[in-house]
């Protein structure tokens, strides 16, 4: 149904995804869901933009915002928690030069390189929509600690690798115990894939 087939169609001319169709249509009913919420837009994992894309064209179509993507573009780094070891060096087959021109035409889109626990910083707050598929209990320690307080009310945080078994099982005990400080602060629902809160 439209619109949704047309932001897929524009978003899989710009980059290829890795991720599924429901997954890719969770990420546009999250950006629809948060247009009328104050705050920049960030994706921590953008591999070959694929997912991006998808945000980037959703943005487009229900409300210009500034979109911050972040990646390494040389694999995950290596984990200070050796409980990440498996996540070590993965997904270095991307290229910031090519995700950089998926996005030349838009102003509104920033991508940062470099490592994500260094650079997390630049992600400027508020935040309405902050997407997370970085993997990692290490990055999902520092980026959740720092994009919650800066994430407007009715702003919405998305962790895709949430229950994924068994590399992600660290991150996603993490971001249990993390919510489970906030069950007044927060309504946490599970789809197929991954896990979202909204903050109240």
């Amino acid at each position: 149904e439209e619109p949704f087939k047309t932001i897929k169609d524009k978003a899989f001319k710009r980059a290829n995804s890795m991720i599924s169709d429901q997954q890719l249509f969770d990420l546009i009913q999250l950006i629809k869901m948060t247009k009328n919420v104050k705050g920049n837009v960030i994706e921590f994992g953008s591999l070959y933009g694929g997912s991006g894309a998808i945000i980037a064209e959703a943005l487009n179509f229900f409300g210009k915002k500034n979109l911050f993507l972040f990646d390494s573009f040389s694999g995950i780094p290596k984990s200070k928690y050796g409980l990440d070891y498996c996540w070590d060096g993965a997904f270095s087959d991307n290229s910031e030069k090519m995700v950089k021109n998926s996005f030349s035409d838009l102003n509104n889109v920033k991508v940062i390189p470099g490592n994500i626990t260094k650079t997390y910083k630049k992600a400027e707050g508020p935040f309405s929509f902050v997407y997370l598929a970085s993997d990692t209990l290490e990055s999902g320690e520092i980026i959740m600690n720092y994009v919650w307080p800066r994430l407007s009310k009715g702003g919405v945080i998305c962790v895709c690798d949430y229950g994924s078994y068994p590399n992600a099982i660290p991150l996603t005990m993490f971001i249990d115990n993390f919510f489970e400080n906030k069950k007044n602060k927060a309504r946490i629902y599970y789809p197929k894939v991954g896990i979202f809160a909204i903050k109240d």
